[in-house]
């Protein structure tokens, strides 16, 4: 026996919102860090320059003579430059895999572009300080070019990217002895690391938002849609009752359509094209029902049509075209499909009823001989 399952989508407690609980916080955290990029930039600048006052020009070369303010800020700038080299590469990675462009590119675009900034500033500090590197970690820290379009042409390749961050780990390495036994209390330059740090956390967490979201779109619409067939489901159709019956008199209109013969179809030709001959079923009912109609999957090879404001001839007229449209559909084999159809129709507040009608008058019109149209008597015109 058909019913409705009465469900609250969008209620405070509802599935739907405890499972976006997660995304929201996400999306809280991306934004604060993310309005702390342009302050830690600020004081990256700031604390650069009292370093440089402070502590002399560092060597690319440590040695015993090396003071520990060099070694340390040595150090310092080599792990923001890892640090920034990692962040431009994962976002780098993620414009090239981002689908078509617009709403998906733009935020990437936008954080790329923060951190490729943050980049040259580096280099220009390598640089100033004497600091020698290679030609892929100038590559990866040097200014995107100007002509590249959103897929990054013209911008170092992935691999760069990795040997890069490879050459920075080691160039560092040897100064973290020196840093262990010695590390000079500069808050500037600490407050500058975590400046950095988390500017790189907001543009990773951003993009991490970026991509939930696409997958909770993804999955809000797998969680109305039927996947083999692309129509609506059955917990979309309990969803859709519930709304309808609050409509009150309005003229309401359902049709049960059931595949004829089908576990003999199955049985003969096999399941795989068992499941094609469901998707062409699901294809057609969507091309022939009415804009205003939707169409369900009600279980195994019976679907469901709601037709809002409308009457049972109204039904009768469209389910004649279905008839005509599923022997038409064409199969890979020697054999054809054919439907079987119960219509009904009532007052919206009376829609559940409606659909235990049209079931029953689907079940006279396979006694009948299949193939046909079957009215309920309970409608308004037999």
């Amino acid at each position: 026996m058909p019913f409705a399952l009465k469900i609250r989508p969008f209620g405070a407690d509802s599935p739907l919102m405890l499972a976006s609980r997660p995304l929201r916080g996400l999306c809280t955290i991306a934004v604060g860090a993310t309005a702390f990029v342009s302050f830690g930039q600020s004081v990256a600048i700031a604390a650069a320059t009292a370093s440089a006052s402070g502590s002399g020009t560092p060597s690319s070369e440590i040695t015993a003579e090396t003071s520990p303010d060099d070694a340390w800020a040595t150090q310092r700038l080599l792990s923001d430059a890892f640090t920034n080299v990692t962040a431009e590469q994962i976002l780098a990675n993620s414009v090239l895999e981002a689908p078509g462009s617009g709403e998906a590119l733009g935020p990437l675009q936008a954080n790329l572009s923060v951190v490729d900034q943050n980049g040259a500033q580096l280099l220009e500090r390598i640089d100033d300080a004497g600091i020698a590197v290679s030609s892929s970690i100038r590559a990866t820290l040097s200014t995107l070019p100007a002509s590249a379009d959103p897929r990054l042409a013209g911008a170092p390749s992935l691999a760069v990217y990795e040997v890069a961050r490879s050459e920075l780990e080691a160039l560092r390495s040897p100064i973290e002895a020196t840093e262990q036994r010695n590390q000079p209390g500069n808050p500037m330059v600490a407050l500058t690391v975590g400046a950095i740090a988390l500017a790189a956390l907001g543009v990773i967490v951003a993009l991490l938002a970026t991509r939930q979201s696409n997958r909770d779109n993804e999955l809000a619409r797998m969680a109305w849609q039927d996947s083999l067939t692309g129509v609506s489901n059955r917990r979309r159709l309990d969803l859709d009752l519930n709304r309808q019956a609050t409509l009150g008199s309005a003229p309401t209109a359902v049709m049960m359509v059931d595949v004829d013969n089908f576990k003999q179809f199955n049985d003969a030709h096999g399941h795989a094209l068992g499941d094609m001959a469901l998707r062409a079923l699901g294809d057609e009912l969507r091309t022939v029902v009415r804009g205003g109609d939707v169409v369900y999957r009600y279980g195994g090879e019976e679907f469901c049509v709601l037709l809002r404001d409308s009457t049972v001839a109204d039904a009768h007229a469209v389910a004649v075209r279905i008839l005509d449209a599923v022997n038409q559909i064409p199969l890979p084999v020697d054999d054809r499909l054919s439907v079987s159809i119960g219509i009904a129709d009532g007052g919206a507040a009376d829609v559940v009823d409606t659909l235990v009608d049209a079931d029953r008058a689907l079940f006279e019109a396979k006694r009948q001989g299949r193939n046909q149209v079957s009215t309920s008597p309970a409608s308004g015109d037999d």
